[in-house]
């Protein structure tokens, strides 16, 4: 294992072995090396899967503690020594009309009305009193967090009820506020490269906000202007994006944005019409997909099957990846996809890993991207391998 400016590399298992193989000659003679049947070099390669074992649990600290690599409660945990805080998740809520007896107070959490279409259950937020005319307009909330779309014209109907009076009334839903998930690791990692550059123009950190609409996740663009980069001339601004939507839709959310007399830099121009009958081009950096290849040699525990393994290592790392987004200007480390293998059951030892993009004939410890690409991943693209006993 060697640890230096470039991260931590793990050693090999023929590396370690042969490393134990010349201590071992100094007492045994010249002419002694480690065969598969010996007992001392059984016991040699025993304590060498240890040692990886080892080196594998110093990685994940290594990952841990790069604000770049951590997640969960460790990015948690560095952030926050900075005052930067992960966002929680929140609930959806509305304001509904509800009849029943005038006068009569009716206690929060009592009250519980469900969506008719998706089935979602909402609880009154807060206590309430029915006016002279029998009616009340209520907060609801949903008892679940997270996004549940809720119209204005939807229908309900009463679950629970402290009286068999009350009634939901026509008046259609209001102040809807639909709720979100918890801040994921890749969001927050963002956010806190932009809160590094607050001194930035109001109008890049704009344009930023009205674009994020436009992506699936805020790492997937990046605003530049010659206050974030020297290298953009004066009065040019260049965006970077892999958008969700049609090059059409995404310049038209350039156009609303960014203010006229803005020059755009970019490999994808989109003309668009203006109400004066006059056209004008916009422009931005569509991002390129690079497909990584990640090669690993496991090590597979007795009794299993490999190729039941390998295909549950296949899909926890696809599962890991759903949350852990590499987004522009990313490097994929081979050693941060250690742990999702290790928690597959079945993997004893990852006993080498590497990864290179497909393009690239050799492999290497890590794959650097640039400001307009993003790598990508797929089953297909995660080789692996059975480590033999004795190699």
């Amino acid at each position: 294992m060697e640890i230096n400016n470039q991260g931590l590399s793990l050693s090999d298992l023929n590396d370690l072995l042969d490393s134990k193989e010349d201590q071992l000659k100094q007492i045994f003679g010249a002419d002694f090396y480690i065969r598969p049947e010996g007992v001392i070099d059984n016991i040699v390669t025993s304590v060498s899967f240890l040692e990886m074992l080892f080196e594998n649990e110093c990685a994940h600290l290594v990952k841990q503690f790069d604000p770049e690599t951590a997640d969960s409660e460790f990015l948690d945990n560095l952030y926050e020594r900075i005052g930067l805080k992960r966002t929680g998740e929140t609930y959806t809520s509305f304001y509904k009309e509800i009849l029943g007896l005038a006068g009569l107070t009716v206690s929060e959490q009592s009250l519980k009305i469900r969506h008719q279409t998706s089935g979602m259950l909402f609880v009154n937020n807060e206590s309430f009193e029915f006016d002279s005319t029998g009616k009340a307009n209520v907060l609801f909330e949903c008892v679940y967090a997270g996004a549940t779309s809720v119209g204005t014209i939807d229908q309900f109907y009463i679950e629970e009820s402290p009286n068999q009076l009350i009634s939901i009334g026509t008046a259609p839903a209001s102040d809807i506020v639909i709720g979100e998930e918890e801040e994921s690791d890749c969001s927050f990692r963002e956010r806190f490269h932009n809160s590094k550059n607050s001194a930035a123009k109001c109008s890049r950190n704009s344009v930023i906000n009205n674009l994020l609409a436009y992506v699936n996740d805020i790492s997937y663009l990046k605003v530049l202007d010659g206050n974030s980069d020297e290298s953009i001339p004066a009065g040019k601004i260049k965006i970077i994006a892999k958008p969700n939507t049609e090059d059409q839709t995404f310049a038209n959310a350039i156009k609303e944005t960014v203010p006229g007399g803005v020059g755009f830099l970019g490999n994808t121009s989109v003309s668009l019409p203006l109400s004066n009958g006059q056209s004008w081009s916009v422009a931005f950096e569509k991002a390129a997909d690079v497909p990584v290849v990640l090669s690993a040699a496991l090590k597979v525990r007795s009794g299993y099957y490999s190729n039941t393994v390998f295909n549950n290592v296949r899909k926890n790392i696809i599962s890991y990846l759903q949350e852990r987004v590499f987004g522009l200007n990313s490097t994929v480390y081979a050693t941060e996809f250690i742990i999702p293998i290790l928690e597959v059951d079945g993997v004893e030892a990852v006993t080498d890993i590497k990864v290179k993009r497909s393009s690239d004939a050799d492999y290497s410890s890590s794959v650097n991207n640039s400001i307009t690409e993003i790598p990508v991943f797929s089953e297909s693209n995660i080789l692996l391998s059975v480590q033999e006993q004795g190699n």
